[in-house]
């Protein structure tokens, strides 16, 4: 959902942005499309650090606090000479990419194997399409490698697949249970 959101929403942001700021400050395209990036990629590992914080995992998510913090503020500083605000859009980028992968390593070796159970590689290709559509997109936008056109669609098409895979992947039970919520939603 929320890869459709960030792809779906990006085309509208120079307008409202415009609108909002009344055109007193230019919108950074880099800076833009790097924190939207960002979110993608944090809302990827998003229910492992959720976990990790309600049982107090504290070391690994004052770690992963930590690589956020340096990487983004560290690399936003060591590249703004050359990069301007984008360099603080790619450190956070790369600190969000960090902690994600340092939580989900954490979790798979950890959370996972203390009980017994295994990982399912495969389980991780919806995640990795999705985001992996979403993220190439804002990046490539980001730095200028290409326009929203065919691109913005391709990354759409990388989220539309990613949904339905993942969608058959859940065992009946959980899609039953999903459009029952989903249904009882918007009947309210």
């Amino acid at each position: 959902v929320v890869n459709w959101g960030a792809l779906l929403t990006y085309p509208l942001i120079p307008f409202l942005y415009g609108r909002w700021t009344a055109h007193a400050v230019p919108l950074n395209q880099a800076l833009v499309c790097l924190m939207l990036g960002s979110v993608v990629v944090t809302n990827a590992g998003a229910l492992i650090a959720l976990h990790l914080n309600g049982i107090n995992s504290l070391r690994i998510v004052l770690s992963a606090s930590v690589a956020r913090a340096v990487l983004g503020l560290g690399g936003g500083a060591l590249g703004f000479r050359q990069f301007g605000l984008g360099s603080f859009g790619l450190g956070i980028l790369a600190g969000e990419l960090a902690a994600t992968l340092m939580t989900g390593r954490h979790f798979v070796r950890h959370e996972l194997a203390e009980k017994g159970t295994k990982m399912r590689w495969a389980a991780l290709g919806p995640v990795v399409l999705g985001t992996g559509s979403a993220l190439l997109f804002f990046v490539g936008a980001g730095f200028g490698w290409w326009s929203t056109g065919w691109n913005w669609l391709l990354a759409l098409t990388g989220v539309a697949v990613a949904s339905a895979w993942g969608w058959m992947m859940l065992d009946l039970d959980m899609r039953t249970r999903v459009m029952d919520l989903t249904t009882r939603l918007i009947r309210r």
